[in-house]
């Protein structure tokens, strides 16, 4: 059996410097006819290649039936986490003119640009969710629970002595259940047990969601600040002259 030819690590570097520049001529490509839908589909199939989803779902989004479900939602995700869920600034990111933003027409004839700002919005609200907690407020808030539970606890006590008070009123009967109370105490300190019962138990839900959030709340706040670092390394690199660092382009 012949030996394997070495591997040659100049030429996976040669291909993905091709696939760069094939990547950058078809941007300018679209740069210069936001309509050239084959620009975009080509773009599109590198990044897809790549297995870039979001990417491919950016620049064959315009495509009719070019992108799949996967890959809108995973543009929508790349949109909001970058910051840039502006309307203006996801026009600009699919490469439409603002003198066409309002009216694509033929640019857009499926109306997939709409689609994708339900699904920005989608995305925004839900990572809303996910990372506007706030650990040290949300355990001091927790004990407050208290008082839903007391006003829960204390309409369910006025509604069960309504009832007892309509049948007589609380009895000691020789066929009653143990368990059921014989006397106006009775009630109301097995309604305060079940009511601290029901506190301890939304508690213990409270803390269940505020550590299953967590993660991405510190996923979150970790990229907060990688971009924070970012934006003023750029600033800096432009007040020494060396000009803006370009933004990711696919």
């Amino acid at each position: 059996m012949p030996e394997p030819l070495p591997h040659d690590p100049s030429e996976s570097a040669g291909s993905a410097r091709a696939s760069k520049e094939a990547r950058s001529r078809l941007r300018q490509r679209i740069h210069r006819d936001p309509g050239d839908t084959a620009a975009r589909a080509e773009l599109a199939q590198l990044h897809r290649d790549a297995g870039h989803a979001d990417q491919a779902g950016r620049w064959g989004l315009l495509v009719p039936g070019w992108t799949t479900p996967a890959e809108r939602r995973a543009l929508a995700v790349w949109i909001v986490r970058s910051g840039r869920h502006d309307r203006s600034q996801v026009l600009r990111l699919l490469s439409i003119p603002s003198s066409r933003s309002e009216t694509p027409g033929a640019l857009d004839p499926a109306g997939a640009r709409l689609q994708l700002l339900f699904l920005v919005e989608e995305e925004l609200v839900r990572l809303r969710k996910e990372t506007s907690t706030h650990p040290v407020v949300w355990l001091r808030e927790t004990p407050l629970l208290v008082v839903p539970a007391v006003l829960i606890g204390a309409a369910v006590g006025s509604v069960f002595s309504g009832i007892t008070l309509a049948f007589g009123g609380p009895h000691d009967e020789p066929a009653q259940p143990t368990w059921f109370p014989s006397s106006w105490a009775e009630i109301w300190t097995d309604v305060g047990l079940l009511t601290l019962a029901g506190w301890v138990l939304a508690m213990a839900a409270s803390v269940v969601v505020l550590a299953t959030r967590m993660p991405a709340v510190l996923r979150h706040r970790s990229r907060l600040r990688r971009r924070e670092r970012s934006r003023a390394h750029r600033a800096a690199r432009h007040d020494l002259g060396q000009g803006p660092r370009r933004d990711r382009d696919g």
